[in-house]
């Protein structure tokens, strides 16, 4: 009976795509376009003066990822339009990356329309097929015959929409992962005149992944990035006369350079930016060279770079845009078993490759050792030895005394966030927590976008947990990052792209159904989703998933770094019902770690607490008193 029903289905596939052989070629990853084949590719919001939101344009992918929901149809228009008549006839090659809400053999009309000066529209060439649109992230390849002549001053238009079905249609573009574009017949050259820039710093050397504008009227024409040499490619519209265009290259956010240039005279464009080189040199109280000493570049009091000096005093911080910056010195002044942390501010304005040197007020600890010898030897010797004897009373105290921290625990029906610096410990800290509401009875649901699910199942194990966390009735993953690594997640729950919040949704819902009320949610991180979706549709997220759990009863746990905007911090922390704060930082050559209760609805201690992780046990708190036993 199964046999025959993969046999009907199988038949009914063919016939849904028996009408359109010639022009349908999905899912060919290796299908090539030939070099007589003009490539304009997807974009958004390019230019000052768009036709509407989306455009076509020879500039490659700008590398953030684009999509919408197509059941309503979306447009893309040529941009500029036309200097000339272009006449295409042959087969048009249109590349697109789909993805639906469920796998489904989906309809898909695709139309290429020429529109005219006066707003007037022509159709040119289309289809209609069916595509096995899947849920994952796809390329289709479709082949359309066209053959039309466009005329100047008019712009080509493609149109893409889903037929009609109760399922939606995602197109994505505007990124190397999904470069959505169509390929014209017709060879580049015959229309746009190749360009060949080459960017370079005030030492002639390559200017690698600069970013290079080319304006008209102050209208964009293109843009793209350098390769690793410095070079690119641009393609602009062709015409015999009036050739010139205002190039701006662009470096760490900084315009470098300005050249009008007329692209008809030239083969080859240099661009010579100003990007220098800066050569800083520290010395101490005496002149002397100071090393391993940290130097900060600051650019609008906001941190960009940060080096150690070596063993000259120097420091070298090259390919800098030429503006004005702060260098922060940074160092350690010790006296006996005193440091006395120091940062020494300078204000420099770099116009040129330049070396500066910077006397500090550093003093060498072995000078400032030897006054104190002479003065008050005995005494500081003998107050010393009883400061390190009072530092050397630090009891190891087991996680368990966490629940005195919060008094009690965290209640159920919580949002809690738990932020601090990369290193802090963030992650041991909610595997601990997970590890305690196991114990308590409770259902967790751990959803990891850092680390493969196996390897946290393992780390589990060596820190010395008596739960069994690949119990599937007690504890489930949401793995949102063995696809990304290039990975089949071993998972029943995963997701392929850490920014598809929708579907990870969908997978959480799953789960609070599968383990019922008062299931625990434990999310590392949300860091990684900030650098390719808007804060405000994390937040979002945030609160909706909030709400979600905390009406089951449930608690929400989420790790976030502090490296994110203080404004975004600021509003996770108000949508949060509490919030536990760690941090790393160097004390004497050792990292040293401590977390507070920064913010919960009870009564709880407030102090920083000291703590350390080591093998077997995990976090163990660092006190400089016994606690008392809590009456039973």
């Amino acid at each position: 009976m199964r046999k025959s029903a993969i046999i009907i289905i199988a038949v009914l596939f063919v016939i849904i795509i028996s009408p359109y052989p010639k022009i349908l070629n999905f899912q060919n990853a290796n299908a090539q376009i030939s070099e007589e084949y003009l490539r304009l590719y997807a974009h958004s919001r390019y230019g000052s003066r768009p036709f509407g939101n989306n455009i076509l344009s020879t500039a490659p992918p700008y590398g953030i990822l684009k999509s919408s929901i197509i059941d309503e149809g979306i447009s893309f228009n040529l941009y500029p339009p036309l200097t000339s008549n272009l006449s295409v006839s042959g087969t048009l090659n249109c590349r697109l990356w789909l993805k639906s809400n469920i796998p489904e053999i989906i309809g898909i009309n695709i139309s290429l329309y020429e529109v005219k000066s006066e707003n007037t529209s022509i159709s040119v060439s289309g289809a209609i097929m069916n595509i096995p649109a899947k849920e994952s992230l796809s390329e289709f390849v479709f082949g359309i015959p066209i053959n039309h002549n466009f005329s100047k001053d008019s712009t080509i238009g493609l149109f893409i929409k889903k037929l009609e079905s109760n399922n939606s249609l995602t197109l994505f573009w505007d990124d190397k992962s999904a470069p959505t574009m169509i390929a014209l017949p017709i060879a580049s050259y015959t229309y746009f005149s190749e360009i060949l820039i080459k960017c370079l710093d005030s030492q002639n050397s390559s200017l690698s992944y600069a970013n290079v504008t080319i304006l008209k009227d102050d209208l964009k024409y293109w843009t793209g990035f350098t390769d690793s040499t410095g070079f690119l490619v641009a393609l602009l519209p062709f015409t015999e006369v009036d050739q010139v265009y205002e190039i701006k290259t662009y470096w760490e956010n900084t315009l470098v350079n300005s050249t009008s240039i007329d692209v008809n005279k030239t083969a080859l464009i240099q661009l010579r930016c100003d990007v220098y080189n800066l050569n800083i040199k520290i010395l101490d109280l005496f002149s002397q060279p100071m090393n391993s000493t940290t130097v900060n570049l600051l650019n609008n009091s906001e941190t960009i770079l940060e080096r150690r000096t070596d063993s000259n005093g120097t420091v070298i911080f090259s390919q800098q845009p030429s503006g004005n910056y702060t260098v922060t010195i940074n160092y350690i002044i010790k006296f006996l078993i005193f440091s006395i942390r120091n940062y020494e501010d300078n204000e420099i304005s770099l116009v040129g490759n330049e070396t500066k040197i910077f006397k500090t007020n550093y003093t060498p600890e072995s000078f400032l050792n030897l006054i104190a010898m002479f003065l008050v030897l005995m005494p500081i010797l003998f107050f010393g030895i009883l400061r390190v004897k009072r530092k050397s009373r630090i009891y190891k105290i087991p996680f368990d005394y966490f629940n005195t921290l919060v008094n009690g625990g965290i209640p159920s029906s919580n949002a809690i966030m738990i932020e601090g610096n990369p290193g802090s410990g963030k992650t041991v800290l909610l595997k601990h927590l997970m590890n305690s509401s196991m114990t308590e009875g409770r259902p967790s649901v751990f959803i990891t976008n850092l680390d493969f699910p196996s390897k946290i199942k393992e780390s589990f194990n060596e820190f010395g947990f008596k739960n069994d966390f690949n119990d599937d009735n007690k504890i489930k993953f949401i793995d949102c990052y063995s696809e990304t690594a290039g990975k089949k997640s071993e998972e029943k729950y995963s997701i392929s792209s850490i920014g598809d919040l929708t579907t990870l949704g969908i997978k959480i819902s799953s789960c609070l159904e599968e383990l019922g009320k008062g299931t625990d949610i434990f999310f590392d991180s949300l860091t990684p989703l900030f650098p390719i979706l808007k804060s405000d549709f994390i937040i979002n997220f945030v609160h909706a998933m909030s709400a979600k759990i905390k009406g089951i009863e449930g608690r929400f746990y989420f790790t976030i770094s502090t490296g994110i905007e203080k404004e975004i911090l600021a509003k996770l922390e108000s949508a949060s019902d509490c919030v536990i704060e760690t941090q790393v930082f160097e004390e004497k050559e050792y990292y040293k770690r401590k977390l507070r209760l920064k913010k919960l609805r009870k009564k709880h201690i407030e102090n920083w607490i000291d703590f350390t992780i080591e093998d077997k046990k995990g976090i163990i708190f660092l006190l400089p008193k016994k606690p008392k036993k809590e009456k039973n």
